[in-house]
C-alpha cells in the first residue's frame, strides 16, 4: 500500500477521519460528547469543532430518516 502524505490531505481526504454512520460509531466519543455538552455547556456547532480538531469525529445534525 503506498504511503499517503497527511500534509497534503484536506479534511474529507484524511483517511483518519471518523463519520458515524451506526450507533456504534458514537461510542468511543460518547463520554467526550457529554462532557462538552452537558459539562462544559458548549453549544452544538462549537461542540462539532472541537470534535472534528480533538478527535477527527465529523457528525452533522439534524433528524435521522433511516429506520
Amino acid at each position: 500500500m503506498p504511503s499517503v502524505d497527511m500534509e497534503s490531505l484536506t479534511d474529507r481526504e484524511d483517511p483518519r477521519r471518523v463519520q458515524p454512520v451506526r450507533d456504534e460509531d458514537w461510542e468511543p466519543v460518547r463520554e467526550a460528547i457529554t462532557q462538552l455538552y452537558w459539562t462544559e455547556n458548549r453549544e452544538l456547532r462549537e461542540l462539532m469543532k472541537v470534535m472534528e480538531a480533538r478527535h477527527n469525529f465529523y457528525a452533522t445534525y439534524g433528524l435521522s430518516l433511516a429506520t
